[in-house]
């Protein structure tokens, strides 16, 4: 009963063949060179999906790199990785009145000068999730040069309302990378993981 049932299983996979004459049964070995085109196939396929496997698996045991930084040049260092960002590239930005405030004050009106005229120069998209709050008051929390700047570069914006927003202060998404800014206490907490930025950022 065991050899039967390791022919049958053979006949179902096309290695054996099973032929019938009168009362008789006949089994069949499949021709080699017919069984090797087949294989030869399939081995094909395979090969064909080793590169996505390959991209899942580096995906599922991939340890996210997480960065805790404590200082009023940990927000610096931010935006510095921004703005060397390839001309044309995009990040994105969540952020509230109260995120928006510390943010400003941190760093100086020099700073934030040189940042938005290479944003602007450089062409970085930035989307944004403002709150209605933050957006009625910017104008008041900068400069009027830097305003000016700032409505040069590239935007797309939608607005949430503070209640609204389940995340709050500062979080920004680039370069395969998901920081949450506190800029009230000077830290920031920056995660590293490709699979989590795109299922974040898309």
């Amino acid at each position: 009963t065991v050899a039967y049932f390791h022919i049958k299983n053979l006949i179902q996979r096309n290695v054996l063949k099973q032929t019938k004459k009168g009362k008789k049964i006949f089994i069949h070995s499949v021709d080699p060179s017919e069984l090797a085109e087949r294989l030869q196939e399939s081995v094909g396929d395979f090969k064909s999906l080793i590169p996505q496997l390959e991209s899942l698996s580096n995906i599922e045991n991939e340890i996210p790199e997480i960065e805790i930084l404590e200082s009023g040049a940990a927000l610096q260092k931010i935006y510095d990785e921004v703005t060397h960002m390839p001309a044309g590239s995009t990040w994105k930005v969540i952020e509230d009145r109260r995120g928006a405030e510390a943010e400003l004050k941190l760093l100086d009106n020099n700073y934030w000068n040189d940042f938005v005229t290479l944003m602007t120069e450089k062409n970085i998209v930035t989307k944004a999730i403002f709150t209605k709050e933050l957006l009625s008051d910017i104008n008041k929390s900068i400069t009027p040069k830097n305003y000016e700047i700032l409505k040069k570069r590239k935007w797309n914006i939608r607005t949430i309302s503070e209640e609204a927003l389940p995340i709050k202060n500062l979080v920004v998404l680039y370069n395969n990378k998901l920081s949450f800014m506190f800029p009230e206490i000077s830290m920031t907490i920056t995660i590293k993981h490709p699979a989590l930025f795109y299922v974040i950022y898309t």
